[in-house]
């Protein structure tokens, strides 16, 4: 599996709400909003189609992936949670695509790389994850029935249906700290003094 097979949704519409009032994906970290790192690590593995799924398509949010050629989609219920945005980002898509990539906009250590490795390593019909610190988490790659199943996304949120599964999920690891995402002011700002020499 190709970048090429593939289509990207970046679920982005969501409140952040333990990052209190401010907006999380325009927070400032290391000088550019923390969302610019893994819509830049999105644009340079080459994917077909790069969708971010926002609350509004006007603003600093929709900006910064309009910046790093994102198609967006507005999505008019965040309430509905992680799996409606996908859907909807699905849905929106302009090609097929043999494969769908989903990535996290608060994970800026997230290297490009690492998500050819996954497409190079996914099954024909099924998932395969990103393991991290002992979890299985995005960036994780959907084909065949488990692809298809998020346009039948509704909104109630929980796993893809078993029917939509036709083997174990499989995993690639990714070394410490590349994993780490962003949900408090007070976990950006640990980055910040955990990793300054992080290149990115």
């Amino acid at each position: 599996m190709t970048p090429q097979d593939c289509i990207l949704i970046m679920p982005a519409s969501g409140f952040s709400r333990r990052f209190g009032k401010a907006d999380k994906l325009t927070a400032d970290f290391r000088g550019s909003p923390l969302a610019s790192y893994a819509a830049r690590a999105a644009k340079a593995v080459g994917f077909a189609q790069m969708i971010a799924v926002v609350p509004s398509t006007s603003g600093t949010r929709a900006d910064i992936f309009k910046a790093h050629g994102f198609d967006l989609v507005m999505n008019p219920s965040p309430d509905f949670g992680q799996q409606y945005s996908i859907g909807i980002g699905v849905r929106a898509a302009n090609t097929g695509g043999k494969a769908l990539c989903v990535m996290l906009a608060d994970m800026p250590f997230v290297p490009p790389q690492h998500i050819i490795e996954l497409l190079a390593a996914a099954p024909s019909d099924g998932v395969i994850k990103t393991r991290y610190a002992g979890h299985m988490q995005p960036p994780a790659i959907f084909t065949g029935r488990a692809r298809d199943a998020w346009v039948m996304a509704d909104g109630q949120g929980g796993s893809l249906p078993s029917s939509a599964l036709t083997e174990p999920e499989r995993s690639l690891p990714l070394a410490a700290p590349y994993g780490e995402d962003v949900d408090t002011p007070h976990a950006l700002k640990q980055l910040l003094t955990l990793l300054p020499d992080l290149a990115l």
